[in-house]
Formats: C-alpha cells, sequence, structure tokens
C-alpha cells in the first residue's frame, strides 16, 4: 500500500512509503523526466514511460502500419520464408518503405530490450536493401524528392539520408545500451540523451569518475578534438593518481601517452594490476614491466610525443596537478616540462611550490601579469610559511 505523504509546497520529487521486507519503511521517490519518470529506492533506479507512438502502433497485434508489414518481412526473411521478399515489394510498391525504415529505426533508440533493438535494426537494414535495389524510384532514398541529393541516382556509393540516420542511430544505441550497464549506472533515454548531447555525457561520465569510458565514447562518437582532450586528461589524471608500481618517469610516460592517444605497452599491464589489486608498496614494479612486456613492444614502441601541443594546451598542467595532489611531485614536475599553455604553467608551478620556477617561466614570456602573479603567490607562500612577516616580505 502506497501512502503519499502531504506536501503543500511544489517539490519536485514526491516521496512515497512502502512496506517491504524488513519491518522498518522504506522511501520510494519518484522524479520527474522530461519524458518519463525515475522511481527510485534505496537499492534500485527504475525508469517509468509510456511505449512510444511508434513502438506501439508497429507492435500492435494484428497492425497493418507499413513498418508493421517491413517487420513482419524481415522476421520472414530471418526464419527462411520465401514470402518475405513479397511483402518487401508490396511496401515498396506503396510507396511508404523510407517511412517503414525510419518508425523502425527510431522505435529501436527508443527501446530498453536489446533483443528487441537488434531485431527492430535488422528490419531497417532489410528495408534499405530493397531501397538500394530499386534505382529507378528516386523518392526511396529520401520521403521529399525535392531534398534528393542529384548524384543519388547515379552514383550508389553516395549514402542516402536513411542510411546515414541508420548509422546516427545504430552508435546512439550502442552508446545508451553501454550506460544502462550496472556497472555505469548511468541509464538515460533517447530524449535525455538528445537534451544533454555528447558533451554533457561525457563531463557526467568524467564527473562519475569514469574517464577511461568517456574517453573511449569521445572517441567513437568522433567528437571534437578539445573535448576528448580533455576526456583523456581525467583519464590521465586518475592514472597518476593510482598507486601503480611504476617509477616516476614511466607513470609520467604513461600519462603523456593517454595524452596524446597513442598505445602504450604497460597500460594493460597496468589495467592488469589494477583488477589483481596490487599495491605501489611493492619494490618489484620495474621487474614486473620486464617480465610482462615483450622485449619487440619495447623496440617497436614509439615514444615521441606527437604534435598535439594545441589541442593539449593546459591538459599536462592538470594533469600534473592531480599528480602533485596525490604526492607525486617527480611526476608533476615532468609533466610540466611538457606544457605549451605559459599561463597553466605559471600556475601550476605556483601551485605545487616550485615559485621560483614560476617566476622564470613568466620572465622568459615577457609577461607582466603572469610575473606579478608570481611574485604575488610566492610573496602568500613565504607569509604562510614563515613565522617573520618582516622577513617573509
Amino acid at each position: 500500500n502506497n501512502n503519499s505523504n502531504n506536501n503543500n509546497n511544489n517539490n519536485t520529487t514526491d516521496v512515497f512509503t512502502y512496506s517491504g521486507t524488513s519491518n522498518r519503511q522504506k522511501l520510494l521517490h519518484v522524479a520527474p523526466e522530461a519524458d518519463c519518470c525515475r522511481i527510485i529506492t534505496n537499492n534500485s533506479v527504475e525508469i517509468l514511460q509510456r511505449v512510444p507512438p511508434n513502438t506501439a502502433d508497429m507492435l500492435r497485434i494484428g497492425s497493418i502500419q507499413p513498418s508493421a508489414m517491413l517487420l513482419d518481412a524481415s522476421d520472414a526473411f530471418e526464419s527462411g520464408s520465401p514470402s518475405s521478399d513479397e511483402a518487401a515489394r508490396a511496401i515498396t510498391k506503396t510507396g511508404m518503405l523510407v517511412d517503414a525504415i525510419h518508425t523502425c529505426t527510431d522505435a529501436a533508440v527508443k527501446e530498453f530490450d536489446i533483443l528487441l533493438q537488434k531485431r527492430l535494426l535488422r528490419a531497417a537494414s532489410y528495408g534499405m536493401h530493397f531501397s538500394y535495389r530499386d534505382g529507378k524510384s528516386i523518392t526511396l532514398h529520401h520521403p521529399n524528392p525535392s531534398q534528393q541529393h542529384p548524384l543519388s541516382s547515379y552514383h550508389p556509393n553516395i549514402p542516402s539520408p536513411a542510411a546515414k540516420s541508420f548509422v546516427t542511430t545504430s552508435k546512439k544505441i550502442r552508446v545508451l545500451n553501454i550506460l544502462r550497464e550496472k556497472k555505469v549506472g548511468f541509464a538515460l533515454t533517447s530524449a535525455q540523451y538528445d537534451l544533454i548531447g555528447p558533451t554533457g555525457v561525457i563531463a557526467r561520465l568524467v564527473a562519475m569518475k569514469k574517464p577511461a569510458l568517456a574517453t573511449a565514447i569521445a572517441s567513437y562518437l568522433q567528437l571534437n578534438e578539445t573535448i576528448k582532450a580533455r576526456a583523456r586528461a581525467a583519464r590521465a589524471s586518475a592514472l597518476v593518481s593510482m598507486n601503480v608500481r611504476r617509477t616516476d618517469a614511466e607513470v609520467a610516460e604513461l600519462a603523456i601517452a593517454i595524452l596524446n592517444d597513442t598505445h602504450h605497452p604497460m597500460l594493460s599491464n597496468i589495467m592488469m594490476d589494477k583488477n589483481n589489486g596490487s599495491n605501489s608498496s611493492g619494490n618489484d614494479g620495474s621487474k614486473d614491466y620486464t617480465q610482462n612486456t615483450k622485449a619487440s613492444d619495447k623496440n617497436t614502441y614509439n615514444y615521441k610525443i606527437m604534435n598535439k601541443s594545441i589541442v593539449n594546451r593546459g591538459a599536462y598542467a592538470a594533469v600534473a596537478l592531480a599528480a602533485n595532489k596525490a604526492g607525486k611531485p617527480g611526476i608533476a614536475n615532468l609533466l610540466l616540462m611538457l606544457e605549451s599553455s605559459v599561463p597553466d604553467k605559471v600556475h601550476a608551478l605556483g601551485e605545487i611550490g616550485s615559485h621560483a620556477d614560476a617566476a622564470a617561466v613568466a620572465t622568459n614570456a615577457k609577461d607582466t601579469n603572469l610575473i606579478f602573479l608570481s611574485l604575488s603567490e610566492f610573496e602568500q607562500y613565504c607569509l604562510k610559511t614563515s613565522l617573520d612577516g618582516a622577513k617573509a616580505q
């Protein structure tokens, strides 16, 4: 029995109580979303959503919608029935094939069941085969013939809008399924994903301390280089903060490889050590690297830094600050040597206590503002650490 609390004010979340297996009362929160509501309990978060109209019309018993007919034809094709070809051609003759393809892809991206997603995507793919076969019918490539590319009927290698939409939808579904996994715990609907955007998803994954997944998704979606650089910086910051059995030079090398998006043979070993629960207190870190890494990998791996100084401006300083916060000033100093942004470098050097180096960098840049900033930070540092204020000044 659900008993609603009496709330006179307009709260964004309604609170209910329900009886559970234990004697104590449990709370159930219902949070409204853009296209659904989230039901939050002590143990789970569920999404309550109305069945999308396209899905309801297509999967209704006895439906004669073009998308339902295309889905039936695709299922018949999968089962090996020869009637599938006739059913698909019947949809083609009605001129509703493109609408059926778009309906199947739209229903797939709004679906949570992975098996049903695959079934709907197979139906859309099956329908696109017929649209490409009939090269005389230009309307099959786009619902509006006026927007049809003039070369589409002569160059079949040019992707149609339906094909582009299919690829985009497939990528979106793959990302949503990864985010909905229990180990990630970031369930989103298609409408919520559109509202947040890929950039917002990357930012939230970084805030959830999942920079490796954020980096992988940013690369998979081919986002802006600046966004990918920030995701890689978050991953490198997480790496330098870990307790790994490696020297400062090796950890800095790994961080540089991550920032420049290059493969390093030690990355897989570190992830293996992390999964096995190894600690940095051991003295055989270099020995493990020698044993686990092939000599050919050492010889063939190119340690030069890629020319990404513009994209990675400020990234080395951010990772250096993370290393210094983790108590690894050696790594911080090594990374700051590669920082190309003078303001970020001066600020980071001041944060880690290298005030003389910060003043030297600002002087070499001939930036009066940075010189004043470095001297002011050095003065504040002296006032905090010295007992005699006059001597500190």
